[in-house]
């Protein structure tokens, strides 16, 4: 090893070890309620990769598999508009790039008919398609979406192709609901699930990252957004891992006992 590439292993070592790391499993810290759920939908972060994807295991590691969008104008939106989004199954990858304005049909099977569509061409001159235009303060930017214009058969007559279904996704909506399947519906009825998150930050005090853990509320105990609660840490809910999700073991108090943490992000330790 040269002493270039040893003085860069150590400069690397000393940045790693400048920054706390994700608490371990098992080990005792705290974290700030965000929410207690009482459905286990409102958990999802990868709501879109619904289980009946998984059949689509190959075909969304070949990158066939992307997501499209148009734009329906709604003037109670913020924006102005919804948007329509689904999912695209393509040929072969590289059939459309991002940006590209696409034709699409139903699927042919009935049951997936709604969620996933099938791609019919490219269309290369966009000057005849309808597009929505909009800006956030007079004078400002003008941006524009393309917009849905839907036929007899309820599908819009052209789609933006958006980015490919990575499969590291679908790894961690499996993750996902494994970890979901620790807890009952009884427990979300009953308010025995809990949401918290805390802060990760290095040797010069700057904030890094910001870990989200499910946890199961300690027996007899209430919970509510803003309370502060010690946590026996598993695996945290922004990975793919499978491990046990955290227990809590006892409510330290609120957010604003701890004066003495006066960041809005609040740490694990």
């Amino acid at each position: 090893m040269t002493r270039c590439s040893s003085l860069l292993l150590t400069l690397l070592g000393l940045m790693l070890s400048a920054c706390q790391l994700t608490p371990d499993e098992g080990s005792l810290g705290r974290v700030l309620v965000s929410e207690v759920p009482t459905q286990r939908a409102a958990l999802h972060q990868f709501a879109q990769l619904e289980p009946w994807l998984e059949q689509f295991d190959s075909e969304i590691r070949a990158g066939r598999l992307v997501q499209v969008r148009c734009v329906i104008p709604d003037e109670k939106a913020y924006d102005g508009y919804r948007q329509w989004q689904r999912l695209l199954l393509l040929p072969a990858r590289g059939t459309v790039q991002e940006k590209d304005y696409v034709r699409i049909s139903k699927h042919a099977d009935p049951a997936l008919s709604g969620k996933l569509f099938q791609y019919q061409a490219t269309i290369d001159d966009a000057s005849a398609l309808p597009f929505y235009l909009h800006s956030y303060r007079p004078g400002g930017t003008v941006f524009r979406e393309l917009e849905c214009r839907f036929g007899a058969d309820g599908v819009p007559q052209a789609v933006e192709a958006g980015m490919a279904v990575q499969a590291w996704t679908l790894d961690f909506a499996r993750a996902e609901r494994a970890r979901h399947q620790q807890f009952s519906d009884a427990d979300f009825a009953a308010g025995r699930v809990g949401v918290g998150t805390c802060a990760l930050r290095d040797i010069f005090g700057e904030y890094y990252y910001q870990p989200i853990w499910l946890f199961h509320v300690a027996e007899g105990s209430q919970i509510r957004k803003g309370d502060v609660v010690e946590l026996r840490f598993g695996e945290t809910e922004s990975g793919g891992g499978v491990g046990h999700v955290s227990t809590m073991t006892r409510k330290l108090g609120k957010r604003e006992d701890f004066v003495s943490n006066t960041n809005p992000l609040f740490t694990c330790r």
